[in-house]
């Protein structure tokens, strides 16, 4: 296991685990899963609790509130106000299709365990949970909840049912389940493949986790040896 830091060794108290869960986006809420959503692939990324999660108050609700209208100031005389402005996509969202990004730099890396790079996979691939920007509410998404214990020694996951997988080779359009979860925790975590854990760069999140258990073909238990708030953003 790797040695902890000064902010891992931290001891925190549940309310502060539920509170911390929403902060950061390499956990399960950044985990690209190949999970393409069921007959609804409508996803309401605007927050709102479920499971344990806990708003963090204050000035990102009320700018939440307000439409996130946060920048109040004005532009220098004579400044053309067409520049800069980003047009509404209002075309209505559709499954499927191809996605193109233009790039200066060749692909190097695909594998989205091994990948530094974040962005294409949150756009193609699915999570299980969603962390709001404003109020870092965790919003299920793969998941249609979540429960942590009071000791935050494990967390439970609960998949939505009627998930089906690309229509592609090998998973060829199959339910998605609980041991598809498990088996990329674990490998996101360093743990199917220890001797190389260094090259999974986002295992120092999942830092204290023991071991994904396939409770049934929907749910999964993640055993802790110490809480860790990381593993669920």
């Amino acid at each position: 296991m790797p040695e902890l830091t000064y902010w891992e060794r931290l001891r925190i108290d549940r309310r502060r685990l539920l509170r911390a869960t929403g902060l950061g986006v390499a956990g399960l809420g950044g985990a690209a899963l190949i999970g393409c959503g069921g007959d609804d692939d409508s996803t309401d990324t605007g927050g709102g609790s479920s499971g344990g999660s806990s708003s963090s108050g204050g000035g990102s609700e009320a700018a939440a509130s307000s439409g996130g209208d946060w920048y109040k100031g004005e532009r220098a005389p004579g400044f053309d106000p067409a520049v800069g402005v980003v047009p509404i996509n209002e075309k209505a969202r559709v499954a499927g299709g191809t996605f193109t990004r233009p790039d200066t730099d060749t692909t190097r890396q695909q594998d989205p365990d091994v990948s530094i790079a974040r962005s294409d996979h949150e756009l193609i691939n699915d999570r299980l949970v969603y962390a709001n920007g404003w109020t870092m509410e965790l919003t299920p998404d793969l998941l249609e909840s979540y429960e942590i214990a009071d000791d935050g020694l494990s967390i439970v996951l609960n998949l939505r049912p009627g998930i089906k997988t690309h229509n592609i080779a090998p998973v060829n359009g199959r339910d998605f389940n609980a041991e598809d979860i498990a088996y990329s925790i674990e490998r996101k975590a360093g743990l199917i493949d220890p001797e190389a854990a260094q090259k999974y760069a986002r295992a120092g999140q999942f830092i204290g986790l023991e071991r994904a258990e396939v409770v049934d073909d929907v749910t999964v238990k993640l055993v802790m040896s110490t809480p860790n708030s990381a593993i669920m953003a």
